[in-house]
């Protein structure tokens, strides 16, 4: 992959907390709707691994540690081929955002289905195999093309209510641009993907994503009421020796705080008696993680945690608070879920993590404050 900006090849993009890229050179952003849509040997075959991948993921459900070993398999093949322009890898990307495949929260998460469709709908693509194939490329891929104007379309017609205010994403307005590339069928349908979503399943979804072994979270803001807590901690899986608590087994090795947002008492969650007796009211749910794959030291992680939680010597400001009372302030949306890319993406080679942690933060509330999130 190049950024269009330093002009340098790399072959992994960093990837932030609201599903946006950037160039890990020059730090960047990375636009979906820029990417050149072009197919090729290489990425034709990594997108139908990523397929068969994702096939498998599907027949052996049951089997929650093997489907979620090929469902990761899946996507990351399927953003190494969306990365590399792939047309029918960016669909089926903005299908694992639409559906909540990522832990993001699900308003950033159709941000990005929406750069994914459009980016294949609304663009132009290239077929640079060595043995074209007939049907999906043909007469400039126009069914891949109306395919994922069809999805965009669907996505659009059951935007949650968040976003269904904003002019950007209004229905009626692109479905008149749809039409006029001659690309609309007229089977826009309603799906569920957003509506009624169980809360509970989501935020497990997120905590379980620590021990990812392709890309696991560095840190998470979930907002919550005390009614969705006790919801959460009444969630039991089978052990050895017997049954345990969801939340108290992931506890075990994710830092995991529970912050009052009125007067910002904390409780460490890390046994039964720290599940009992929570009054009425709205809480964050606060979680680091040093477990899975990451891209920074133990040591620079620590770093981070420290001056989240206690502070820096240097910049006493970096604080959790300030990121709380921004999200209270200007949000709405649910769920943060922040990455060592986040980090470095701010990080110049001379920079503490602590100092790019502060950048990270204010880069943050400047976008909650323009709506950018």
């Amino acid at each position: 992959m190049e950024c269009e900006k330093c002009k340098r090849q790399f072959v992994r993009p960093l990837e932030l907390y609201n599903g946006d890229w950037a160039c890990p050179r020059c730090h960047n952003s990375l636009a979906l709707n820029s990417i050149q849509l072009n197919v090729t040997d290489d990425n034709e075959n990594m997108f139908k691994m990523a397929e068969i991948c994702y096939l498998r993921a599907l027949k052996l459900q049951s089997n929650k540690k093997v489907y979620d070993k090929f469902l990761s398999k899946a996507m990351a093949y399927c953003k190494d081929a969306a990365r590399s322009g792939h047309p029918k890898a960016l669909v089926r990307l903005g299908y694992f955002y639409e559906f909540g495949y990522f832990s993001i929260d699900l308003c950033e998460a159709f941000k990005q289905a929406y750069e994914c469709y459009r980016s294949v709908w609304n663009g132009k693509i290239d077929d640079a195999r060595t043995i074209q194939s007939d049907g999906e490329y043909l007469n400039g891929g126009i069914r891949v093309k109306k395919s994922a104007a069809r999805l965009y379309l669907n996505l659009l017609n059951n935007a949650p209510s968040k976003m269904r205010a904003h002019p950007r994403y209004r229905y009626e307005s692109e479905l008149e641009n749809v039409k006029r590339e001659g690309l609309y069928e007229g089977d826009v349908q309603f799906n569920e993907a957003y509506s009624d979503e169980n809360r509970t399943s989501r935020i497990f979804e997120i905590l379980q994503s620590c021990y990812s072994k392709e890309r696991a979270p560095l840190f998470g803001l979930i907002m919550l009421n005390s009614e969705q807590f006790y919801s959460l901690c009444a969630a039991t899986e089978k052990t050895k020796n017997g049954t345990k608590k969801k939340i108290l087994k992931i506890a075990e090795k994710v830092s995991i705080r529970l912050i009052n947002i009125i007067d910002g008492n904390t409780r460490a969650i890390k046994n039964q008696t720290d599940i009992s007796g929570v009054p009425d009211g709205n809480y964050c749910l606060y979680f680091f993680n040093t477990n899975g794959k990451h891209f920074m030291s133990q040591g620079k992680m620590n770093a981070v945690k420290r001056a989240l939680e206690k502070g820096d010597s240097v910049i006493d400001c970096v604080k959790l608070n300030e990121l709380i009372s921004a999200i209270c302030e200007g949000s709405d949306s649910d769920d943060y879920v922040f990455s060592d890319d986040d980090i470095l993406v701010h990080k110049s080679r001379a920079e503490r993590v602590s100092h790019a942690l502060g950048d990270m933060i204010k880069t943050f509330k400047n976008n909650l404050k323009r709506g950018e999130n």
